[in-house]
């Protein structure tokens, strides 16, 4: 997927990036789902079914992120904006996960964490497609209002 990117014109590759960031939070969310239901389910060998997910969670988050961040960087920073994703999805985000859920766990067990982690995620998801929405709809006015005047 990630070899994809590099060889479509930019626009291609911001609106492939901008739909291609939505498959890796369903995944997500349908995965931590599943964690949380594997109490109730008969056989721990349960959480197998969900592990095909983590190649789309990761993979396509990483392949979707590195090439949004690419679209959206200014000209001649386009490594230099990936690097700063790379940092926060991996450094920060990992960081903080397990912060989170190793406090989560100890008060209030493995459900818990996995239920936290949908919640935040829901939550993320929704906040950054508003303002992805926001701001895509600002620029399109904006070039509406370029082009009337000439």
């Amino acid at each position: 997927m990630a070899a994809w990117f590099p060889r479509r014109p930019r626009a291609r590759v911001r609106a492939r990036a901008h739909s291609t960031a939505h498959s890796p939070p369903v995944a997500f969310l349908l995965r931590l789902g599943w964690y949380c239901a594997l109490p109730w389910l008969p056989s721990p060998w349960w959480v197998l079914a969900a592990e095909p997910l983590h190649g789309l969670t990761f993979g396509a988050a990483w392949a979707a992120g590195v090439a949004r961040a690419a679209a959206l960087a200014p000209p001649g920073l386009a490594a230099s904006t990936q690097s700063v994703y790379s940092g926060v999805y991996l450094g920060l985000g990992s960081a903080a996960g397990a912060f989170v859920g190793g406090v989560v766990h100890a008060r209030f067990g493995g459900v818990a964490v996995f239920a936290v982690a949908a919640a935040m995620l829901a939550t993320v998801w929704a906040l950054t497609t508003a303002a992805s929405a926001l701001i895509e709809a600002r620029r399109r006015r904006e070039e509406g209002e370029g082009g009337e005047g000439e």
